[in-house]
């Protein structure tokens, strides 16, 4: 029985006739037997001065190479390089998405957790964790995060501080007549 008729197959002998017939490459190098190399895998002829010219030009993937490559790429590439890094640091850092950086961020409306303030810096708020659980608490603006930090995320200082604070107000309400 013959094979049914397939238009696919058929151009592919078409093109394959085609290159057949030529002979010189497409660099113009003369097709002889000293000259050609036939792919074992495909059967394609490949010029072979052309394999060489080929072969001098690819750059060996060496890690100077990479780098440098990875350095003009991110120097091009600035806003997904941004965005990139965003979400890398959150993962590896939190263990979080940006889209549950964002569901947190709109639950506490768009402001810091303490001082209902949105960052003063202009930058995103900072998430908030237990540095002994990892259990994130919360998105802070850049001075309650450094406050906390300040206080070792320790209750105890931070109610001293309070106290502190609360006691010397009133020193000053009193030294100014006001109570």
């Amino acid at each position: 029985m013959p094979a049914p008729h397939n238009p696919f197959l058929e151009g592919l002998e078409i093109g394959r006739r085609l290159w057949a017939a030529r002979t010189h490459c497409k660099r113009g190098h003369k097709y002889t037997s000293e000259t050609v190399y036939i792919n074992p895998t495909t059967g394609a002829r490949q010029c072979r001065e052309c394999l060489k010219i080929t072969r001098l030009n690819i750059k060996p993937m060496t890690k100077e190479w990479r780098r440098k490559y990875v350095k003009q790429w991110r120097n091009r590439n600035v806003d997904k390089t941004k965005e990139i890094d965003r979400r890398y640091s959150l993962k590896q850092s939190f263990g979080i998405t940006i889209e549950q950086y964002d569901d947190m961020l709109s639950k506490q409306g768009g402001v810091c957790s303490i001082c209902k303030r949105t960052c003063s810096s202009g930058k995103r708020l900072a998430v908030d964790h237990c540095h002994k659980t990892g259990v994130i608490r919360g998105l802070l603006c850049s001075k309650c995060n450094q406050g906390i930090g300040h206080f070792n995320d320790d209750p105890n200082l931070l109610f001293s501080a309070i106290s502190y604070l609360a006691k010397e107000s009133n020193k000053e309400r009193h030294q100014d007549g006001l109570c």
